[in-house]
């Protein structure tokens, strides 16, 4: 994976959160309109065709965000594209306190007691 291919990524994560967003909107515009009588059988008809229409939007988005961080994790550096980002965090540094609080003067070997952890990537909206 390259960073063009990560960047197109992006864009179709971008895009299909868009989707999501307009189908929503679509979903509570509807159930706004729906008149009292028909309440019951109407809502549960929408909520079949709105779980219908997003399902696999969900999947096909969780999918690409995992691409997109597997990717970015393989790079080891963040990649910017338009309204999107995924940002590479290196693995924070931890201390055991329990056992600084006994070797830190005593030991100089005391870079054992410092646990690093894995890298991470988030997708954020980039800043304009």
């Amino acid at each position: 994976m390259n960073i063009n291919d990560i960047r197109e990524s992006l864009q179709a994560i971008n895009d299909l959160r868009g989707t999501l967003e307009a189908y929503e909107s679509e979903n509570r515009r509807v159930v706004d309109l729906i008149t009292p009588q028909e309440v019951t059988e109407r809502l549960e008809h929408q909520a079949t065709r709105h779980e219908q229409k997003t399902a696999s939007a969900r999947e096909a988005l969780a999918n690409l965000e995992a691409h997109v961080k597997a990717g970015v994790l393989t790079l080891g550096s963040s990649i910017r594209h338009d309204d999107l980002q995924a940002v590479y965090s290196r693995g924070r540094v931890k201390w055991d306190t329990a056992k600084l609080d006994g070797l830190m003067l005593a030991i100089p070997n005391i870079r054992e007691c410092r646990n690093v952890g894995r890298p991470y990537v988030s997708i954020r909206e980039a800043a304009k």
